[in-house]
């Protein structure tokens, strides 16, 4: 989804409204240190294997990601549904 100019500057910024919740008392957004150690879990496995691996494909911060995410739908004549401007594409 993409909004539109007007409704990303409505938008809170980017921790207002987790600082409210924190002042509001409401915990939903926030995991437990309990449930952040089992994510670790996870996720120390795939970096371990992404280090390993000297064949995945990288891309420059802030981009839409590497060409090879868009040539991987190009055999069954996909793509992605929103279409980048080429300038926001990884070199």
């Amino acid at each position: 989804m993409r909004h539109d100019d007007q409704a990303v500057s409505d938008a809170p910024e980017a921790y207002e409204r987790l600082i409210g919740d924190v002042l509001a008392g409401d915990q939903t957004n926030f995991n437990h240190w309990n449930e952040l150690a089992q994510i670790w879990r996870y996720v120390d496995v795939i970096t371990r294997a992404w280090a390993n691996d000297k064949t995945m494909p990288t891309y420059k911060a802030g981009s839409m990601g590497p060409q090879a995410a868009f040539d991987l739908l190009k055999p069954g004549d996909h793509k992605w549904y929103w279409q980048p401007r080429h300038t926001q594409l990884a070199d």
